[in-house]
Formats: C-alpha cells, sequence, structure tokens
C-alpha cells in the first residue's frame, strides 16, 4: 500500500488530513537504506479529534541514478 492509498483510506472523502511522524529510525547497508517510524494521521475537518495512528516500515535501494522505494507497509493502530 502506498502512503497515498494508506491516507486515502484513513480520510474520510472530501477531507483534507495531515500525516505526522516520529520515531524515527534509519539503518543503511550496501546499496539498500530501511527505515522504520510511528504515525498520527489528524482530520482537519474534525477539529480536536483524536487522530489515528500506527507504525510504518519499509526499503530503499539506490540504483544507476535513482533511489528505488522496494518495499513500504504501513501498521495501523487504534482509532
Amino acid at each position: 500500500m502506498s502512503w497515498g492509498e494508506f491516507v486515502e483510506k484513513l480520510s474520510p472523502e472530501g477531507h483534507s488530513a495531515l500525516l505526522t511522524t516520529s520515531s524515527l529510525s534509519v539503518g543503511f547497508s550496501g546499496h539498500s537504506v530501511q527505515y522504520a517510524g510511528t504515525y498520527q494521521l489528524w482530520n482537519r475537518n474534525a477539529g480536536s479529534a483524536r487522530p489515528s495512528h500506527g507504525a510504518f516500515h519499509g526499503r530503499l535501494e539506490a540504483g544507476p541514478q535513482v533511489w528505488r522505494w522496494v518495499e513500504h507497509h504501513a501498521i495501523p493502530g487504534e482509532r
């Protein structure tokens, strides 16, 4: 699931959302970068409503000219 698909799934149609991350960790190994962290997704139209939250992790690989997103996983927590 991409970040866009993930945000669309959690954000009601016609509403805007703000995604914040924290506890981000990054590790390098050869031509790969692994990352992990937590997120909060705030529905901007809901005022002070409790945000959705969860965790994410994934990996990027360096190519000849660009980085490729090899995997990305978002794990929703409680809403």
